[in-house]
């Protein structure tokens, strides 16, 4: 005759597939501000970027048609796991009712692979200083292709070595701006600007972007100016405090407007959950319960153009 677990934990094992899910599903996330979600119906994805695209032209004889060259990239999924477990003498022995309290705090841990993915989008967006992207180079470097295929000559910039300031803020928009086409249009149009900090620059940020006013001595360094005059980089992006940033000292300005965002989450499979409970061979062997999740996705780059890190 099986023995059953105490009636409580075996209702909060019970409730852990509903209550892991909810809590992962209801989690505020914001790695959308800033990178886009796409499928993946294999173990990886090739993404696929068209280089040398036509361009508008006066219709004059016959229609001269240009040759799509299509660059892929491909991006690997990755499986990630959360699992706890639990032994039924401790269950058994439970008179103050904290190892069921453990258990209710596992089945409400799915918000920890919401958190998770905040944090792998975080830390691609950091490596991508040493990290490849779909051109070869690395994500942010001094001399990207404009023209990866060589037809139009020219490189970009996309990491600098400026601290945070007013000036050094506009010289970024300025560069950013200036990025290129193949066919001399802009790569990134005005709007949808994002300026994302860590912790330590919040409040730098936010005199930049969200401060009404400013003294122009103070802000650009000027001299003989006195009193204090409109902010005229008030509203150019959007201040966003990014907690899981690492270095201090590093900041970004993204194109987070359109349709393509700088990063992606590739998403495989979403989280699902697995208990082995008391029919399972490792209760019959070692009197042990295992609740968990798992799930596979990856993170990774888009257009490097939608981006500028910048540090001192």
């Amino acid at each position: 005759m099986a023995v059953k677990i105490p009636a409580a934990a075996n209702r909060v094992f019970q409730e852990f597939r509903t209550d892991f899910l909810k809590s992962s599903q209801e989690a505020e996330t914001f790695w959308r501000e800033y990178a886009m979600e796409v499928p993946s119906r294999s173990r990886s994805t090739m993404h696929a970027w068209l280089a040398n695209q036509a361009t508008v032209r006066e219709w004059k004889g016959p229609r001269q048609a240009k040759s799509m060259s299509g660059r892929t990239w491909e991006v690997v999924n990755r499986k990630w796991e959360l699992t706890y477990e639990f032994e039924r003498d401790q269950l058994d022995d439970d008179l103050e009712g904290l190892v069921v309290s453990s258990v209710m705090e596992a089945r409400n841990s799915g918000q920890k692979f919401a958190r998770h993915e905040d944090k792998l989008v975080a830390d691609t967006l950091e490596l991508g200083i040493s990290t490849n992207c779909w051109d070869g180079q690395f994500f942010f470097d001094t001399d990207h292709p404009v023209d990866i295929d060589g037809v139009v000559s020219g490189t970009f910039d996309n990491d600098l070595a400026l601290a945070l300031t007013h000036a050094n803020f506009q010289t970024a928009v300025e560069k950013m701006m200036r990025f290129k086409n193949e066919d001399g249009s802009p790569k990134v149009m005005p709007g949808g600007l994002m300026l994302m900090v860590p912790p330590e620059l919040e409040l730098t940020g936010k005199q930049i972007v969200e401060i009404d006013l400013l003294t122009p001595g103070a802000a650009y360094g000027l001299f003989g100016t006195a009193g204090v005059s409109k902010n005229p980089l008030i509203g150019k992006a959007r201040l966003f405090m990014n907690p899981y940033l690492t270095d201090s000292a590093r900041w970004y300005l993204m194109a987070t407007g359109g349709m393509i965002k700088p990063l992606m989450l590739q998403r495989r499979r979403p989280l699902e959950t697995s208990e082995e409970g008391e029919d399972s061979t490792l209760y019959f062997e070692e009197e042990k319960f295992r609740i968990g999740g798992s799930a596979r996705y990856a993170a990774s780059y888009t257009l490097p153009e939608l981006a500028i890190t910048s540090k001192p």
